[in-house]
C-alpha cells in the first residue's frame, strides 16, 4: 500500500469523511443528535448546499443546491492499464478531483468496479490493487475539497464474468449483500444502486422454469428486479440509516402507446418492457431519498427527446398531491458530444440539456464522462462551464445559424460586391470559408466580400452545423431600361430614359440623332427601400421634335461602359403623334392695364395691382370650345405631372387638380412606360398632365370664358382659407418658387376682383399678376418663408376654395399621423436573423407617439394598412399637418451604415435634413446620409409634408443590434421629434 493510500486508510478509521465535508452541515437524523462526530459544530450558512432542519422522525441529508457531478470510472480515469503502481494511481486521482474542484463541479460519481475487480475491500471481489483501499482514498480526497461522493453500486454483476440476476432467493440476497457491505463500511453524501434490470434470456427463462412457471415471464422477472432493488434498500436502511439511498432508472419506463401512463415516446427501449424492471413503481415506492435519470438522448432526438424525459419522471415523482418530491438528477452521456447521432452534432447540446434539466425543475446533472469533459472537445466543456458560471448570453444561447444573405444555396448576381449577414449564438464560433467571423451580443454578424467572376463558395459553420451557399456572379453592367415596349408621345415632349447599371459607368441614350448622357440618382421604390448596392439608377431627358402627324422614331438605345465592359440595351419604340389642339388656356380680354408680369416684363409696362373694386365684369364673353373634361378623382385630388417630360414620375411643382374641375384635354391619350409599370395619361390645355382613370372625357362642347366675381379670405378651422367666387369650375395650376406661392386661374376674363388679406400665419402679401403664360393669377408672399401645403376642392356652384395650412412653430397643437413601416398582411420588411424591420418600425413608432405627445402633439398611429395608399387616406381623414413613416434600411450589396430621409414636395425638405442629422446621432453610427428626394408613396403628395426616415440599416450586424435596442428606440424616438420641432 502506498503512503497516501495507507493515510486515507487510517483517516476512515478515525472519522466518516462524507459526515465532516468542510464547511457543511453534516448527515443527521433526529435519534442521532445534532453534533458531528468529531464535535466541530457546524452552521449552514458555512456549506454550499442544503440541510433542512429535520422534524420528529424525519431523515434528513445534505444535498448541493444544484448538482454538477463528474463520473471517475476506474480503469478510464485512473487505474487503467494492468501494471498499476498505488502512489502513481493516488497522483492521478488527486490530478482529477483537484480538475473536477477547478471545473466548478461539487459532486463525484464513483463507480465501484473496474470489470470483476473492485477498488475497495469486498467480499464479493478482489481487490484492483490488493490491500489498497482506493475508495477510502477518493471519499477523503472529495471531503478534503469540499466535493459531494456518491458510490455507484452496480448490483448485476458478479465475479468470474457472470451477471447477477434476481431470479432467485440466493442472487437477491448476493445483491443486498453488495449495496451493504459499501453502506456498513463508508460515510458518504449518497449511495447509488443500478444494475437490477432483468431482461428476458435464455438463462433468465430457465430459471423461470426451475421455479415452476405459472406466471408470465416477464411479469415473473419484474417481480424478481423488484425484489431485488427492495432487498438492497432495506439492507442499506437498516445497516445505515443515515445514508442517503438513490436509484439510477433508465430513460423510458414505457411507451404511452404500450402502457397508460408512459411517455410520448416511441422506438427505443423501454425499462418495463426490454429490462423487466418496473422503474415507475421502484421511484415511487418511498424506499429512495433521490432518483437519477439515465439520459442518452438528446434534445432533439425524434423518439426521446431529452426534455420530455425529465419532465415526464418530474411528473411521475410529483402524482401525490402533499408530498415531497425526491430530488431527481440526470445522469448525461457528454461522451456523445459533437458525434454523429441525432441531435449530439451541436457543441451546445450539453449547455441545452441542462437548460432543459433546469427547466424542468430536476435537481442538477451528472456527466457520465469525465474523459470527455478534460479533452474538452469543440471547447464544448469550456463553454459547459462559462454557462454554468453564467458567463453567457442567455438570450442566444439556443439561436441556430441564419443566413439572410445571401438568400438561397445557390443564387446568380450581377453585384460584385457581396454583404453576408445574418445570425447565429455569439456564445459559439462562427466561420465562413474557415475564417471566424465575430457575432455581436446580439447573435448578428455582416461581412462584405468581393466576388470574383463565376463562382463563389461561401461555406458557415456553427455550432456543429455547416451550410454551403453557391453565389454566381456574372458581370451586366446594363440591368434594365425604360420606357419599354411602345411609347406615343405628342411632339414637342421630352422623354424621361431611366436606366439601371453599375455604379459609377458611363450611361448615353439616344433617339433619331439626339443624345444624352444619363446622370447617377438616387432612387427608392413606392415601400421606402432605397439602393444602396452596386447598381444605381441613371436618368436623362430626351427631346422629341413637333410633328403634325404620327411619326416613328425608332427604339430609345441606351449604352453603358464600366470597368472595361460594354453593354448596350434597346427601349421603347416612340411614335411621335401630333401636338394635338385645345382651347387656350388664357382668354383675350382678361386682366387690366395695371397687371404684371411673373416673367419680369408687363404687358402694358404697369405694376401688379391688388385688383379693382369699381369695376364691374363684361357679360359679352368670348366663347371657349373645344375637348371637355371632368376631374373625377376618387381620392379628391388628381395627381399632377409634367405635360413637357414623358414619364410615370409625379411633378412636385404640380400641386393636384381638384375633383369637380373642368378641363379641356389637348391631343390624345398618352402612354408612358417606366418606373416599373405601363399608365395612360392626358394633357390639359392648362399645362398639367393628368392619370387618364383621374379624368371623365365629355367630348366637343363650348362654354363662356370664366368671370371671378370675388376674392375672400378667412381664418377658418385650422386652415387659412382663399374662396374664388366664379362662374364655373375652372381649372388652376399652382406653383412654389422661392418665398412666392403663385395660383393661375385659367379660362378666365374680365376685371381682377379686390385683395384684402387679413392676418394670418402663411402669407405676408397678395397681389394679381400676369403669369408668364399670360393667365391672369394671384402671386402670394410668404410670410416666414415657410410653407406646409394646401388642398384644392370646387364647391356645388363651382366656387374654387384653397386651403392653406398654418404654419406652427411648435409641436403644440401639431396634428401628426406616424406610420410604422411594413406590417400590413404580415410584411416583415427587411430581414437579418431574428431582426425584422416591422417590428422595429412599430417599436419606434409606438415610443415616437408617446413622445411627440409628451410635447403637445395630436398623433394617431397609422393602421399598417397593406395598401399604401390606404395609409395617406387616413393621414388625410386625420387632418394630419405631417406624416412621418418609419422604416429601417438594407442593402445586400456594398455594406452600408446610417440614417437617411426621403421626401417628395419640396417643403419637406427642411425637416427631412433636421431629422436626419439627429437620427444619425441616436443610432450611434454618427452617418448623416442626409435628406433625399423620392418618389415614395406615402410621401408623393403636396397636402402636408411628408417624411420618410431610414433610421438604420438592419442588414449591418452593428447598426442592427442598435436598431433593435429599445434604449437606442428611444433615443431615435426623441431625436425624430426634436427634428421635426428644429424643422418647423
Amino acid at each position: 500500500m502506498g503512503k497516501k493510500l495507507l493515510g486515507a486508510a487510517m483517516a476512515l478509521a478515525i472519522f466518516s469523511a462524507a459526515l465532516l465535508l468542510p464547511g457543511w452541515e453534516w448527515v443527521r437524523g433526529k435519534e442521532k443528535g445534532d453534533q458531528p462526530l468529531d464535535g466541530t459544530s457546524l452552521t449552514a450558512s458555512d456549506q454550499e448546499g442544503t440541510a433542512e432542519e429535520p422534524s420528529d422522525g424525519e431523515q434528513i441529508f445534505s444535498r448541493p443546491d444544484e448538482m454538477k457531478a463528474v463520473t471517475l470510472t476506474p480503469g478510464v480515469d485512473y487505474a487503467a492499464g494492468e501494471e498499476l503502481d498505488a502512489d502513481g494511481v493516488a497522483d492521478k486521482i488527486d490530478s482529477l478531483l483537484d480538475s473536477a474542484q477547478e471545473m466548478g463541479m461539487n459532486t463525484v460519481l464513483l463507480p465501484l468496479l473496474r470489470g470483476e475487480r473492485s477498488i475497495h475491500p469486498s467480499l464479493y471481489f478482489d481487490a484492483l490493487l490488493p490491500d489498497t483501499d482506493l475508495l477510502a482514498y477518493l471519499l477523503q480526497g472529495c471531503a478534503e475539497r469540499g466535493l459531494y461522493a456518491y458510490p455507484v453500486v452496480d448490483l448485476g454483476v458478479r465475479a468470474e464474468g457472470a451477471s447477477a440476476l434476481p431470479t432467485s432467493a440466493e442472487e437477491i440476497a448476493y445483491m443486498a449483500g453488495r449495496a451493504g457491505e459499501i453502506a456498513r463500511g463508508y460515510q458518504f453524501a449518497g449511495l447509488l444502486l443500478s444494475g437490477y434490470e432483468n431482461a428476458a434470456s435464455a438463462a433468465s427463462y430457465r430459471a423461470y422454469r426451475q421455479a415452476g412457471g405459472g406466471e408470465g415471464l416477464e411479469d415473473w422477472l419484474r417481480q424478481g428486479s423488484s425484489s431485488a432493488v427492495q432487498a438492497a434498500a432495506r439492507q442499506v436502511k437498516t445497516d445505515s440509516p443515515q445514508v442517503q439511498l438513490g436509484l439510477l432508472v433508465g430513460p423510458v419506463w414505457a411507451h404511452a402507446s404500450q402502457l397508460e401512463g408512459g411517455s410520448e415516446t416511441s422506438r427505443v427501449p423501454t425499462a418495463y418492457f426490454d429490462s423487466c424492471a418496473d422503474t415507475r413503481q421502484m421511484a415511487t415506492s418511498g424506499l429512495f431519498d433521490f432518483l437519477a435519470v439515465d439520459m442518452p438522448y438528446a434534445t432533439a432526438d425524434p423518439d426521446a427527446p431529452f426534455g420530455a424525459l425529465a419532465a415526464w419522471w418530474k411528473a411521475a415523482l410529483t402524482a401525490d398531491e402533499g408530498a415531497a418530491t425526491p430530488p431527481i438528477y440526470a445522469l448525461l452521456h457528454n461522451e456523445k458530444v459533437l458525434g454523429e447521432e441525432s441531435g449530439w452534432g451541436a457543441p451546445d447540446q450539453l449547455i441545452r440539456q441542462v437548460m432543459a434539466a433546469r427547466e424542468n425543475q430536476l435537481a442538477g446533472c451528472a456527466f457520465g464522462s469525465f474523459q470527455t469533459l478534460r479533452e474538452n472537445p469543440g471547447k464544448t466543456t469550456d463553454k459547459l462551464l462559462q454557462y454554468y458560471r453564467d458567463e453567457l448570453n442567455p438570450n442566444t444561447i439556443l439561436k441556430e445559424l441564419s443566413v439572410d444573405s445571401p438568400r438561397s444555396a445557390d443564387s446568380v448576381t450581377y453585384e460584385p460586391v457581396l454583404t453576408l449577414y445574418g445570425g447565429g449564438d455569439p456564445n459559439f464560433d462562427l466561420t465562413i470559408n474557415g475564417e471566424t467571423v465575430p457575432l455581436n451580443d446580439k447573435g448578428l454578424f455582416s461581412v462584405e466580400r468581393e466576388l470574383k467572376v463565376g463562382t463563389n463558395t461561401f461555406t458557415f459553420e456553427h455550432k456543429g452545423k455547416t451550410a454551403t451557399y453557391t453565389v454566381t456572379r456574372r458581370v451586366k453592367v446594363l440591368q434594365s431600361v425604360s420606357p419599354s415596349g411602345s411609347v406615343r408621345v405628342p411632339g414637342g415632349t421630352s422623354i424621361k430614359v431611366t436606366a439601371v447599371a453599375y455604379a459609377g459607368s458611363t450611361v448615353t441614350a439616344s433617339l433619331g440623332g439626339s443624345s444624352v448622357r444619363l446622370k447617377e440618382v438616387e432612387a427608392v421604390d413606392d415601400s421606402g427601400e432605397g439602393t444602396v448596392d452596386s447598381y444605381k439608377t441613371f436618368e436623362g431627358v430626351l427631346p422629341t421634335s413637333v410633328s403634325a402627324g404620327d411619326q416613328k422614331l425608332g427604339n430609345i438605345s441606351v449604352s453603358a461602359s464600366w470597368s472595361g465592359y460594354s453593354e448596350k440595351m434597346s427601349g421603347g419604340s416612340v411614335t411621335v403623334t401630333g401636338a394635338g389642339e385645345a382651347p387656350p388656356a388664357v382668354v383675350p380680354g382678361g386682366g387690366d392695364s395695371s397687371s404684371s408680369s411673373l416673367g419680369g416684363s408687363s404687358s402694358s409696362g404697369g405694376s401688379s395691382s391688388s385688383g379693382d373694386a369699381s369695376s364691374t365684369p363684361s357679360e359679352n364673353l368670348p366663347q371657349i370650345s373645344g375637348n371637355l373634361a371632368i376631374i373625377t378623382a376618387s381620392d379628391g385630388e388628381a395627381e399632377g405631372y409634367s405635360p413637357s417630360v414623358n414619364s410615370n414620375y409625379s411633378d412636385p411643382s404640380c400641386f393636384p387638380l381638384a375633383k369637380g374641375a373642368r378641363v379641356f384635354v389637348k391631343g390624345e391619350k398618352v402612354t408612358c412606360s417606366d418606373a416599373g409599370y405601363t399608365d395612360s395619361y392626358y394633357n390639359l390645355g392648362s399645362g398639367t398632365r393628368v392619370e387618364a382613370r383621374d379624368i371623365q372625357i365629355k367630348g366637343q362642347a363650348t362654354v363662356d370664358a370664366n368671370v371671378v366675381r370675388g376674392v375672400s379670405f378667412a381664418n377658418t378651422g385650422g386652415v387659412f382659407r382663399m374662396t374664388v367666387s366664379q362662374d364655373w369650375a375652372a381649372p388652376t395650376r399652382i406653383t412654389l418658387e422661392g418665398n412666392t406661392l403663385t395660383v393661375r386661374l385659367y379660362y378666365k376674363t374680365g376685371y381682377r376682383p379686390r385683395l384684402d388679406l387679413p392676418a394670418n400665419s402663411v402669407f405676408s402679401a397678395a397681389q394679381w399678376v400676369t403669369a408668364e403664360d399670360g393667365a391672369d393669377a394671384i402671386r402670394f408672399t410668404l410670410k416666414s418663408g415657410q410653407f406646409r401645403g394646401l388642398r384644392q376642392s370646387y364647391q356645388a356652384n363651382g366656387d374654387l376654395v384653397v386651403d392653406f395650412n398654418n404654419v406652427l412653430t411648435s409641436l403644440s397643437g401639431m396634428r401628426v399621423y406616424v406610420d410604422p413601416g411594413h406590417g400590413g398582411s404580415g410584411d416583415p420588411g427587411a430581414v437579418n436573423g431574428p431582426l425584422q424591420e416591422a417590428a422595429i418600425n412599430k417599436a419606434i413608432a409606438d415610443k415616437l407617439v408617446a413622445e411627440l405627445q409628451g410635447r403637445g402633439a395630436v398623433v394617431k398611429l397609422g393602421s399598417r394598412a397593406k395598401d399604401l395608399s390606404a395609409r395617406v387616406r387616413e393621414a388625410n381623414s386625420f387632418g394630419a399637418d405631417l406624416l412621418v413613416s418609419i422604416h429601417q434600411n438594407s442593402t445586400t450589396g456594398a455594406s452600408a451604415r446610417g440614417a437617411e430621409v426621403w421626401y417628395f414636395n419640396p417643403y419637406s425638405k427642411t425637416i427631412a435634413s433636421t431629422i436626419s442629422s439627429r437620427v444619425a446621432t441616436a443610432n450611434l453610427s454618427g452617418i448623416d446620409r442626409g435628406a433625399k428626394f423620392g418618389y415614395m408613396a406615402v410621401t408623393r403628395q403636396m397636402r402636408y409634408p411628408a417624411v420618410l426616415v431610414e433610421c438604420g440599416f438592419l442588414s449591418d450586424a452593428t447598426e442592427g443590434q442598435n436598431l433593435a435596442n429599445a434604449a437606442v428606440q428611444e433615443k431615435i424616438a426623441k431625436a425624430i421629434a426634436d427634428g421635426i420641432a428644429a424643422g418647423i
